[in-house]
């Protein structure tokens, strides 16, 4: 840290502090994305009956919920980004 605040200029460490600070919100900011009518259809004819949303939808240790099924939708509003690279 303290060598990137060398070489840079205040504005500039001001910028990358608040592009840092904007990419870690963002995840928790996103737009609930309702699953597929469809599959849900389907799915709940496989459940007889339950909650597919409910029954599926696990949380990790971190306490971050993982839908049964992802899709385009689910990505839409995020940035393109190269591993490896900051944004």
């Amino acid at each position: 840290m303290y060598k990137i605040q060398r070489f840079m200029t205040l504005g500039n460490v001001k910028y990358a502090f608040a592009k840092i600070n904007q990419r870690a919100y963002a995840s928790t900011s996103r737009a609930k994305v309702p699953l597929n009518e469809e599959w849900v259809k389907i799915v709940t004819k496989e459940l007889k009956g339950k909650d597919p949303e409910k029954t599926l939808t696990w949380h990790t240790a971190e306490n971050i919920d993982v839908k049964p099924v992802y899709t385009r939708a689910d990505t839409e509003n995020f940035p393109d980004e190269i591993p490896g690279k900051f944004p």
